[in-house]
């Protein structure tokens, strides 16, 4: 009994560890633009919305929704320009076309990337924790 209870001590404490990784530690701010919402002229061409994201970073990002997902868009927060951005091929390109605005997010932000991977991995290997302990439990169940 004192080693099963060890082990599941070993295991509230392994899953605990996981659990704060999975907390993605980088905010983003998310919030409609000052532009928003779309003009008329820009409604026929299907913007649902305009948001403004501020970036770990502190940089704010335009972004427009519309009908077959997200863009990154050339307004700032004086000017109001929701073309897409322009990708001029480097590393660094303002450009992204996603249906997931997460995804165009997680281009923008490195720091943010980097926080949803340690995230993400640390939920598969929750998951899988999990998955062990309850086949074992049912093992254990089963022959006795």
């Amino acid at each position: 009994a004192a080693d099963d209870n060890k082990s599941i001590l070993q295991i509230e404490r392994t899953l605990h560890k996981l659990n704060s990784l999975t907390n993605v530690s980088t905010s983003v701010t998310l919030q409609l633009s000052g532009h928003h919402p779309p003009p008329s002229h820009r409604r026929v061409l299907g913007d649902l919305a305009y948001l403004a994201a501020t970036m770990p970073d502190g940089k704010i990002v335009h972004v427009t929704a519309f009908s077959f997902g997200y863009y990154v868009n050339r307004s700032t927060l004086q000017t109001f320009d929701p073309t897409p951005a322009i990708d001029d091929g480097g590393a660094n390109s303002d450009a992204c076309y996603s249906h997931s605005l997460l995804d165009c997010l997680l281009r923008r932000s490195p720091s943010l990337r980097s926080s949803w991977t340690t995230a993400l991995r640390a939920s598969q290997s929750r998951s899988e924790l999990l998955r062990r302990q309850s086949l074992e439990e049912e093992d254990d169940a089963s022959s006795s």
